[in-house]
């Protein structure tokens, strides 16, 4: 982490759903609405403060946070099949192929108050998985992504997860 507010990938991966997708379910077309409508990718973010009380400072603990959401994205993707999916502009159909939603995990040098108090749009843009302006949809993307940065300046950690397609 060499300078302030700095963003270092640890890892990147494909959380696939924790059961396959039905047979009958494997394809979804869109509507007609949905194919006359630009793509618009949707990015959120959400920022948590660690609760030193409940011990989350230690980076055993952050390891259990990561291990802990990937379950739980993974068992949400049973739900919400179409987000592990690819899309194909040509037929305007998702495939629910549980290819998986890419899960990046990332670490920043900087406090919370400092990112989000009297921050620009554009600085923001460090803690999405992807460039929301450089992403299209294709066959080879991801339909979701999923970012875990933890934010740590003198030991504090702090999170925040965000986007999905």
């Amino acid at each position: 982490m060499d300078s302030a507010g700095s963003v270092h990938v640890i890892s990147k991966e494909l959380i696939k759903p924790s059961s396959p997708t039905p047979d009958h379910l494997k394809a979804v077309k869109l509507s007609v609405l949905d194919q006359i409508t630009p793509p618009v990718y949707i990015s959120l973010i959400f920022f948590y403060e660690a609760d030193e009380l409940k011990g989350l400072a230690s980076s055993t603990d952050q390891a259990q946070i990561c291990h802990h959401l990937k379950q739980s994205l993974s068992n949400t993707l049973t739900l919400f099949y179409p987000l592990a999916g690819k899309f194909d502009p040509e037929s305007f159909t998702v495939y629910c192929n549980d290819d998986g939603v890419e899960f990046v995990e990332a670490r920043a040098r900087a406090r919370l108050q400092d990112v989000v108090h009297d921050a620009k749009l554009e600085e923001f843009e460090k803690y999405l998985p992807v460039d929301p302006l450089g992403a299209y949809m294709s066959e080879r993307a991801p339909f979701s992504w999923c970012r875990l940065t933890s934010l740590t300046v003198e030991g504090l950690p702090w999170r925040h997860a965000c986007r999905t397609k």
